[in-house]
């Protein structure tokens, strides 16, 4: 199928033709539907098949929505214990400082 829409694709740029677009928009729309199709098949499967669902689950939302499995944080145990102390917010301060060295605007 995808040797199929690359040769379209040739087609539709060498042709240059409304009739070869036309060809390649719609053959690429099924295209999309059938990866769309086999990615809703095997997320499908993975949580069939996993003892913990509700893992699985989220194993398959967390990188869709482009988050990390584990969200790390470049926070220092001083800094961490700065702002449990009350001290503040470290992340802020770490922005503040580098917005002198970027182009970043801060608003609050």
């Amino acid at each position: 199928m995808k040797n199929k829409l690359e040769a379209l694709q040739v087609v539709k740029t060498v042709r240059r033709d409304a009739e070869s677009k036309k060809a390649y928009d719609i053959f690429k729309k099924i295209y999309n539907l059938k990866i769309n199709e086999k990615i809703k098949e095997n997320n499908e499967n993975q949580i069939r098949k996993a003892s913990n669902k509700s893992r699985a689950m989220w194993k398959i939302i967390k990188p869709a929505k482009g988050k990390s499995e584990e969200e790390k944080s470049d926070l220092t145990a001083g800094e961490m214990n700065e702002y449990l102390a009350g001290g503040g917010n470290p992340q802020l301060k770490k922005l503040i400082k580098l917005q002198s060295h970027m182009r970043i605007t801060l608003k609050t």
